[in-house]
């Protein structure tokens, strides 16, 4: 297990769920490294939650890590291999990386502004097996009365 500090109290433990020996009856996650958030600093009891589970090679990001403004922490699963070795293990590897300048939702730009024409009128069409009213199709149809 790998605890990742966050200098709070809620902390994301890393660890390895391989599903052996006291772990064969898993319900979930088995042979996964699983991704856990931690209240209480991880020093005592405290709620937690599963916010990821990876398979080799998926990959967890966390964007800003620690409120760093350009700076992500990416936790990759190499390899995870339980036929070899007793009882098995996963390869992770931790990375920061420099966040991208390039916002991920850019405002979008204004329309520009609305330019004066003159209106356009379209010829009826003459009717047709296709068309029996004779409608032109681009123009919106009006409701009929009788």
């Amino acid at each position: 297990v790998i605890k990742l500090e966050t200098d709070t109290d809620e902390d994301y433990f890393l660890g390895f769920n391989r599903a052996y020996g006291v772990n064969s009856d898993n319900k979930q996650a088995d042979n996964l490294v699983t991704l856990i958030k931690a209240g209480s600093n991880g020093l005592s009891y405290s709620q937690s939650w599963l916010l990821a589970t990876l398979d080799q090679g998926q990959s967890y990001k966390f964007r800003k890590w620690k409120g760093m403004r350009r700076r992500d922490l990416i936790i990759t699963v190499n390899a995870i291999d339980v036929t070899k070795s007793n009882p098995g293990y996963a390869d992770v590897t931790l990375k920061y990386i420099r966040s991208s300048k390039k916002k991920n939702n850019p405002k979008p730009k204004p329309a520009p502004s609305p330019t004066a024409s003159s209106p356009s009128i379209s010829a009826p069409s003459a009717p047709s097996r296709e068309n029996p009213e004779g409608r032109n199709p681009d123009s919106p149809r009006m409701p009929r009365y009788t």
